[in-house]
């Protein structure tokens, strides 16, 4: 019995021998072409984005000297007391209306420089960063900068360069860590491209801080004046930092929705975001420069538009509408951040209580809350 055991053992020995001495030589026959599949298969390198994240609120000056008052230094220390990072400072120059060139400063109305580097200070003293943001308005009430149709556009565009280049010197000599060279010109900021390089050219020269441009989230074409405009028309985002938009997407299919249901409705507009040549192949980061909503019904279905016989408020409908963006907008390394519109103080229109309770500013409501919770939480 042992013995068969040996020679059996033997025998099975000698197979392996045999198996073990065949497979070898097939294995060097044959080409390694598990090892190439693997190479073509291979995910592609990630590419990184900038780690800052924009935190912020706009705060809007339509008064020469408010931005020395007392009332707003309370206001701008509230903001940072939100857990906001930066702040958007916006001073106004105006045109007589939407045919002129002209570009002025109004004595009562346009931010003093020297209340303007008053904010920009008490802001970075707040550990607060500043994005200034000036703004060119028609001074005839009713209208819209984007539909500004001059009868020489190189005109305007000259008296332009002068008051951007204006603040860009003020941004330079203040420390100030974003500029926003331009907002809502949708009548040119499609078509005009070379005008616009020009202008970024400009404040290259001069400032040496981060740019953006603020284009409006439509895609507009013009039923007057030939133009075709919105932040998917923009031709020269290569040139700047960052693509700002003003991100009033239309959300919700009827006033009352939940925060479920507009996070849900938001993942329309971030599949064409992230879709979009110059995020998912450029790697340009998205700032909302502009995002907003008011403290009545319906606000999140004609979003950035108050009907001025609304007296209805609706504080749940801001407050779902602005933890929507949050919770549809973390972790999505492309998105760089938010600026809300807007918090009040004594120039604008909704300082006064009784239209405060149903306006755009968050403070006082459940809205600011929601920016408590998340600016603490968001990095």
């Amino acid at each position: 019995m042992q013995k068969r055991y040996q020679l059996a053992n033997i025998a099975f020995i000698l197979i392996l021998l045999v198996l073990f001495g065949c497979s070898s030589k097939i294995a060097t026959k044959t080409k390694p072409i598990e090892v190439k599949k693997a190479k073509k298969t291979m995910p592609k390198k990630q590419v990184t984005f900038d780690k800052p994240y924009y935190k912020g609120i706009s705060y809007p000056a339509y008064n020469a000297k408010v931005y020395l008052k007392a009332e707003s230094d309370r206001e701008i220390r509230r903001i940072a007391s939100t857990g906001a990072n930066t702040i958007a400072l916006v001073p106004l120059w105006y045109t007589t209306n939407l045919t002129q060139s002209d570009i002025h400063p109004e004595p009562e109305d346009t931010a003093t420089d020297a209340s303007l580097i008053h904010a920009i200070k008490l802001s970075h003293s707040l550990g607060i960063k500043v994005n200034l943001k000036p703004f060119v308005d028609p001074k005839t009430g009713g209208t819209w900068r984007a539909k500004y149709h001059p009868k020489n556009w190189q005109e305007w565009f000259n008296n332009y360069n002068v008051f951007i280049k204006h603040y860009a010197t003020i941004a330079q000599q203040n420390g100030v860590e974003l500029l926003t060279i331009g907002t809502e010109y949708t009548s040119s900021d499609g078509v005009r491209e070379a005008n616009w390089r020009e202008v970024i050219k400009n404040v290259r020269n001069i400032y040496k801080g981060k740019i953006t441009y603020a284009a409006d989230y439509q895609d507009i074409k013009s039923d007057g004046p030939p133009y075709r405009g919105g932040y998917r028309n923009i031709r020269f985002w290569d040139a700047l930092d960052y693509i700002g938009i003003d991100g009033y997407f239309p959300l919700a299919k009827k006033p009352g929705e939940s925060k479920p249901q507009l996070v849900a409705r938001w993942q329309k507009w971030i599949f064409e975001l992230e879709n979009w040549g110059w995020v998912k192949e450029q790697k340009k980061q998205i700032i909302f420069t502009e995002i907003g909503y008011g403290s009545y019904p319906g606000t999140t279905v004609d979003t950035g538009h108050w009907d001025r016989k609304t007296t209805t408020v609706s504080l749940s409908e801001q407050a779902n509408a602005y933890e929507a963006v949050f919770v549809a907008f973390e972790k999505k390394p492309w998105f760089a951040g938010m600026y809300w519109w807007a918090w009040d103080n004594p120039s604008t229109f909704d300082w006064k209580p009784h239209i405060r309770k149903f306006f755009f500013t968050p403070k006082g409501k459940p809205a600011e809350r929601v920016l408590h919770q998340w600016f603490k939480k968001t990095n």
